[in-house]
């Protein structure tokens, strides 16, 4: 058969004349063994590409099994107990008659939310837990004395040292938080500080006595050690002499603070691994995210969450009319009048500092990660991309 054979052209002149004769060449043995169809190499190739995916899988699969092992033995409080984002779980409605619990980052706009909760509790008659203080954490997660009656007659709790505290309730329990940019969020944090020493957020150690890189560095993730909160780190004994820093106030040490030095304490395998499991459960411990920088959608997530009316608060609903308000409340203007925090003259330089970026690490990853929820969020209220 002509198909099974090469040709092969070979010249030659015969009295002058240019001659082509065609001879009928069978292939090689070898050859025949080495040469695929075209359809031949696309099926070894999706083969390779199948039993590679499957073997990243066994990867993944192996990674995420060894993490949840560890944090079950040695980080268990982390096992929350919560309900599912809102607008990106189907058929998920119970978030709408949930227990609120707002998780208030400093300097992200938090005060805002919580004026405008307070605004919906008094209309709609919501029985609201004032901010939980470190000692009310402790004795509300402790203390036998809390009937679950008492905990579970609360429509709505706000502060900062809340993450878990729907572990203790038995009825459906959420959480929602609104995030800034972390740097931003930082170097506002360091100008608030300057002025207000009694807020529990400034109260650790003087800003003043501190420049603003420093400053930032000490700070570090605060959003990320939120979400690993423990009560009982509060009541840590706290090493003065071991401090690299001057407490404001030796006897009364904020939980904020212990709870960074416990995390400090721990080796980078485990900040690995608990961000890691952080990042992989941040769409189930949230039923709502917003952005610091986006309000005005901020806020239409969580009326569509909670089916309250929270685009109609007073100060909401006026001020994101407001260009003034919308550049504030985006944390483009701190203690310095209408400056901007981005074109603070050392925050270009802090975005590129390496110890800067890695006291932020953990901080940025949770940004990107519910800036692409909240994402997905907007896309399917507003249906839009």
């Amino acid at each position: 058969m002509l198909t099974s054979q090469r040709f092969r052209i070979i010249g030659s002149a015969i009295f002058g004349l240019s001659l082509s004769v065609l001879i009928l060449m069978p292939k090689s043995r070898d050859e025949v063994q080495t040469t695929l169809r075209p359809d031949e190499h696309l099926n070894k190739l999706v083969d390779l590409l199948i039993i590679n995916q499957q073997r990243e899988e066994k990867i993944i699969q192996k990674k995420i099994w060894s993490t949840n092992r560890i944090i079950h033995e040695r980080f268990k409080w982390l096992q929350h107990k919560t309900v599912f984002n809102h607008l990106l779980t189907p058929n998920l409605k119970t978030s709408k008659s949930s227990i609120m619990v707002f998780l208030h980052l400093p300097r992200s706009a938090g005060i805002e939310i919580k004026k405008c909760l307070k605004e919906i509790g008094r209309n709609y008659s919501l029985l609201l837990f004032p901010d939980l203080s470190d000692q009310q954490r402790v004795l509300w997660d402790a203390s036998h004395q809390l009937t679950y009656g008492y905990r579970e007659g609360f429509d709505a709790h706000m502060g900062m040292n809340l993450f878990g505290l729907c572990n203790t309730i038995k009825r459906p329990c959420s959480y929602f938080t609104v995030i800034r940019q972390p740097l931003e969020r930082a170097v506002s944090s360091y100008f608030h500080c300057l002025q207000s020493l009694s807020d529990p957020h400034c109260s650790a150690v003087n800003a003043n006595d501190m420049d603003l890189r420093s400053w930032v560095i000490f700070q570090g993730s605060i959003f990320f050690r939120s979400l690993l909160f423990n009560s009982a780190h509060c009541q840590n004994k706290i090493n003065v002499t071991s401090l690299d820093f001057n407490l404001l106030n030796t006897k009364n040490v904020p939980c904020w603070l212990k709870q960074k030095i416990w995390f400090d304490s721990l080796p980078d395998a485990d900040h690995r691994i608990l961000l890691d499991y952080v990042l992989d459960h941040l769409e189930m411990w949230f039923s709502g995210v917003g952005m610091t920088e986006d309000m005005l959608s901020t806020v239409y997530v969580l009326e569509s969450v909670y089916s309250l009316p929270f685009t109609s608060c007073s100060n909401l609903n006026q001020k994101n009319r407001n260009e003034q308000w919308k550049a504030r409340v985006e944390g483009n203007s701190v203690n310095l009048g209408e400056k901007d925090v981005s074109k603070y003259e050392e925050f270009v330089d802090l975005q590129y500092d390496y110890s800067v970026q890695k006291a932020l690490h953990a901080d940025y990853k949770l940004f990107e990660k519910i800036n692409d929820i909240f994402r997905r969020q907007k896309q399917l209220l507003f249906n839009k991309i």
